[in-house]
């Protein structure tokens, strides 16, 4: 009888603990979108590239088909349209990569051999030309820009708004021995994206496995967070003939990283729907899957994802601890 007691009161603490202790989960809620199938041009995007959120929780949308980036107000109104196809002081020469804010509420654009940066309202403040390919870069905290591309054995490099480099740092990623024969393409050992969240941390991706490097102070590794995902998707070389000649294409998935508080969000762009995995504290708690791809995030934690199931348009999600 004693034996029986016990195990019932055991079976009453695993069945009733998780009722009095439920374990938390991140829920997205849809708060507004921006974008329009038809009408208003300054509304209906072309392609949605990148988007950028200044410190007053502005707007900065670049639109690759459209060649111009649109900036609107924080509740989603049209404010102004920055930029145009050209080789001309404030005109975008190049297929643009990705634009940032800094602290000031500057737009940075970094194209694959230039940077143009422009104020808040859009004037033009000035350019520089750059000596390797720009893949991605970031603004730090101490409204430096800093540029992702293979330079001299290293992957980083931090400039000055004048063009001056300051310093290089950051070896470049291990490529794989099955794909050693490619080393020669600049791509192979770049991370696709790199990020620098609210917490003043550098993270990014490894392209051939899920492992994060986390580092703080810009070029000080802090740690390295490994993780098993069915749905992340390692980097890989395709080859293709057409006649004699053969074309090598590197396949990498795309990703984003931002970081609220104690949070840290992986979103992973897959086929047709994205997964956001997300760490607290730096260890895996929970995944949501959804239709967009989340490109950036405001100082209040909202997410804000680029959707094209029907006409290209972003979309903000409030995220929500239940």
């Amino acid at each position: 009888m004693n034996n029986i007691k016990k195990y019932f009161s055991l079976f009453c603490i695993l069945f009733f603990l998780p009722l009095v202790y439920p374990q938390e989960k991140i829920k997205l809620e849809q708060d507004f979108s921006i974008g329009e199938n038809s009408g208003d041009e300054n509304y209906v995007f072309g392609r949605i590239s990148d988007i950028a959120i200044s410190p007053k929780g502005e707007l900065f949308v670049l639109d690759t088909a459209k060649w111009v980036i649109s900036k609107f107000s924080r509740d989603g109104k049209f404010l102004l349209a920055i930029g145009k196809r050209g080789q001309g002081p404030g005109e975008i020469g190049t297929y643009p990569v990705a634009i940032n804010t800094d602290n000031d509420g500057n737009l940075i654009v970094a194209e694959f051999r230039k940077i143009s940066i422009f104020n808040n309202e859009g004037k033009f403040l000035g350019s520089f030309k750059l000596d390797f390919q720009c893949g991605d870069f970031f603004i730090d905290d101490a409204n430096r820009i800093i540029l992702m591309g293979l330079k001299d054995g290293k992957i980083f490099h931090i400039y000055n708004r004048r063009g001056v480099e300051i310093f290089s740092f950051r070896k470049p990623v291990e490529i794989p021995q099955k794909y050693l024969k490619y080393k020669r393409l600049p791509n192979m050992s770049l991370p696709f994206k790199v990020y620098f969240t609210k917490n003043k941390r550098l993270i990014y991706m490894n392209p051939y496995k899920y492992e994060l490097t986390i580092a703080d102070k810009v070029n000080q590794i802090v740690k390295k967070i490994e993780h098993k995902s069915e749905f992340y998707k390692p980097a890989k070389v395709i080859e293709s003939r057409r006649g004699k000649s053969l074309s090598v294409n590197l396949i990498t998935m795309n990703y984003s990283i931002f970081e609220y508080k104690n949070l840290m969000f992986v979103c992973l762009f897959g086929e047709n729907e994205s997964q956001i995995d997300i760490f607290k504290n730096d260890k895996y708690f929970d995944s949501v899957k959804i239709k967009s791809f989340p490109k950036a995030m405001d100082n209040e934690g909202r997410l804000y994802a680029i959707d094209e199931s029907d006409f290209p348009k972003i979309i903000r999600f409030n995220l929500i601890l239940h």
